[in-house]
């Protein structure tokens, strides 16, 4: 699930689905890491799509009248999209489960020197994007303009860790809308500054990424993998310089 330039996260849907608003053109870098698993989108540009279409990975595109969507009529449009991911999973096999970096420990003993952070404030694109440590959760919790956001059941959006990526991106000039905004390119092959937050506690480290079909590793200053807590990771892709 994710908003442009990048919030994600882990784990998917499932180990063979990613779910997409509509399809950018550095979709298939970042979600090549993942092998041949099965993108979900809406739609997208002509570009994006041929760009999707070249990679190695399957696509299920509601505008193309694919499988498993569905009109929910007690949502308004065009938030009432909702994808059967059962039945995309039984019609396109993608890839099992693969290692595509995250290292995961219930304890970690550089949390007892790693600086505090109850809160996290990045910005994603122009989006200012917030999470809240609640320590009864043992969670960081998705905020909007201070106020939690909750499942449709009344749920926090919570997950115990947040990674924040820095990535160097670039107007995509292939793909503009139809209003005329030129879309990003998110690059995530290389390298940069990555933040964990986790437990209440902030640790500085880099990611690295040589190629398409690599895992990122995310390592500290030592060099160590950083160690995320077990239930899963919000990603941001930021953009050098954001705050966090």
């Amino acid at each position: 699930m994710g908003c442009r330039e990048w919030l994600r996260c882990s784990p998917a849907p499932s180990p063979r689905s990613w779910r997409s608003a509509s399809i950018r053109s550095s979709d298939p870098e970042l979600l090549g890491q993942y092998g041949r698993i099965i993108i979900v989108a809406s739609g997208g540009g002509r570009n994006p799509l041929r760009d999707l279409d070249r990679s190695s990975l399957h696509s299920v595109i509601n505008d193309r009248g694919q499988v498993g969507f569905l009109r929910d009529h007690s949502r308004p449009a065009p938030y009432n999209l909702v994808s059967d991911l059962a039945k995309v999973s039984a019609a396109v096999k993608g890839d099992g489960v693969r290692n595509v970096g995250f290292t995961w420990a219930v304890g970690d003993p550089r949390l007892v020197g790693a600086k505090p952070a109850t809160t996290v404030t990045t910005r994603v694109g122009s989006t200012r994007v917030a999470f809240v440590w609640d320590a009864k959760l043992a969670r960081y919790v998705r905020t909007i303009d201070g106020r939690r956001v909750r499942t449709v059941s009344g749920d926090p959006v919570a997950m115990p860790n947040v990674l924040v990526q820095f990535c160097q991106i670039n107007a995509d000039r292939s793909d503009i809308d139809v209003n005329g905004n030129v879309s990003m390119f998110t690059k995530t092959i290389g390298s940069g500054r990555v933040v964990l937050f986790r437990n209440g506690r902030r640790i500085e480290g880099t990611w690295s990424r040589p190629s398409l079909g690599a895992p990122t590793a995310f390592t500290d200053a030592a060099g160590k993998p950083l160690l995320l807590a077990p239930g899963g990771t919000f990603v941001a892709l930021v953009r050098p310089g954001a705050p966090v």
